[in-house]
């Protein structure tokens, strides 16, 4: 998609797909995240929870879309894990939602670190998000997501179902988390882990020429 868009703009020069590093980071790091104790944690098993994740300005700064998710979240038939972006904490404070989410179902955490945060995705039953680079990792991890925008640079996600849109609908999105939908991924959009080792090659033979 990425090439597509760079032919139609009439950018000169070579260009090569490699596939993305994120997927080369998210790979080479199996056995760290399998190592995590985050969801020893937390109280909670595998599968047995949602994650969530806003941090978008565009969610945070804003209350009625701060007041809609929090409602979605509060509404969810099961645990919602919620690591807490600070700006977020700032906003929910700001217009007085903590205390929804305090006495809910929702176990709000500190934010987490790379290891963490890939194990907590990677054992969610579905993942509540706005950011960019988590519905990627969703997408690799084979875990379907409900992304809370109405656009999405990453449109291979959408493919097969594995990723929806829903804005900050209330009823679009719990139809969505409610929703059976396993992720089938039946193409390497994003390569097969090797996108460095390309890129290395690639600019080799270039300078070597």
């Amino acid at each position: 998609t990425a090439k597509t868009h760079l032919l139609k703009e009439r950018i000169k020069g070579k260009m090569y797909v490699v596939g993305d590093v994120m997927y080369d980071v998210l790979k080479s790091s199996k056995k760290q995240y399998a190592k995590s104790n985050v969801l020893d944690k937390v109280g909670l098993k595998k599968k047995q929870y949602f994650l969530a994740t806003i941090h978008r300005q565009s969610n945070t700064n804003i209350k009625a879309n701060l007041e809609n998710i929090v409602k979605i979240l509060t509404s969810v038939n099961d645990h919602v894990v919620f690591p807490v972006h600070p700006r977020t904490y700032k906003y929910l404070k700001k217009y007085e939602f903590l205390g929804d989410l305090k006495n809910s179902n929702v176990v709000m955490i500190e934010p987490v670190g790379y290891f963490d945060m890939i194990c907590l995705e990677r054992n969610a039953r579905k993942i509540i998000t706005d950011s960019g680079g988590v519905q990627k990792e969703a997408y690799m991890l084979g875990v379907p997501c409900v992304t809370l925008r109405d656009t999405t640079e990453w449109t291979e996600t959408l493919e097969d179902g594995a990723n929806v849109l829903t804005g900050t609908s209330i009823k679009k999105t719990l139809k969505a988390i409610s929703s059976d939908r396993t992720v089938i991924k039946r193409k390497y959009p994003y390569g097969k882990g090797n996108a460095a080792e390309k890129i290395i090659k690639i600019l080799w033979k270039e300078v070597t020429k």
